[in-house]
């Protein structure tokens, strides 16, 4: 999998990032190799980590620009405005509104067992 253009997701102060996540390429399709988990399969979107956790929303169809639209909806909106702490479950369900009835999109949950290149540029010393 390749990660790229990684930013704060909410605010600077969340412990969440964000950035575009793909498979590698494979014969001339963008993200089309086999992922590391069959769900990642010909997976070209985003990946929403919770740095404090290890826990992500792998989110497949979309792309970084996505987070202006998340973190409009009422699950996240007054705690991004006012700056204040989000859960995953927030931005799942926030995920779910925009596109839990899309047939393209595709919602994968993961975790991670170890601290992300992301995480620990952005928020250094909250892995658990």
């Amino acid at each position: 999998m390749m990660v790229y253009g990684v930013d704060y997701f909410g605010h600077d102060r969340t412990g969440f990032v964000i950035e575009g996540y793909r498979n590698l390429d494979a014969g001339n399709v963008i993200g089309g190799a086999k992922g590391p988990v069959e769900a990642l399969n010909d997976f070209s979107g985003v990946r929403i980590t919770d740095c404090r956790s290890g826990r992500m929303l792998a989110i497949h169809g979309v792309f970084p620009d996505v987070q202006d639209m998340m973190t409009a909806t009422e699950f996240l909106r007054g705690k991004v405005q006012a700056e204040k702490a989000i859960a995953m479950r927030d931005v799942e369900k926030a995920a779910k509104a925009l596109w839990g009835k899309d047939g393209y999109v595709r919602l994968v949950k993961l975790r991670e067992t170890e601290e992300t290149c992301a995480c620990g540029e952005y928020f250094p010393g909250v892995w658990k």
